[in-house]
């Protein structure tokens, strides 16, 4: 899915595979993760979207930080950032 994502990094608001792959990025940093299923979704999936067992590959553009506390992670946007 595109978009624009905001969580609290670290906090389990996201897959492991996402904390764990985002550590040491910067502002402006560019990364792929390529997440294997026991750092994703493992035998449940996700719903309709990502089948069980699956790995899942994530292109990512950090676009910002913050120190704000966030009580739960959520979409911001749906279409991609450029």
């Amino acid at each position: 899915d595109q978009g624009q994502y905001v969580f609290q990094f670290g906090a389990g608001q996201v897959i492991l595979g996402d904390d764990l792959g985002l550590q040491g990025m910067r502002q402006g940093g560019k990364r792929r993760l390529v997440i294997p299923p026991d750092l994703a979704y493992g035998s449940q999936g996700y719903g309709a979207l990502i089948p069980p067992y699956s790995t899942i590959t994530f292109d990512i553009t950090l676009i910002g930080l913050s120190h704000s506390y966030i009580e739960s992670g959520y979409k911001a946007s749906s279409s991609p950032t450029r």
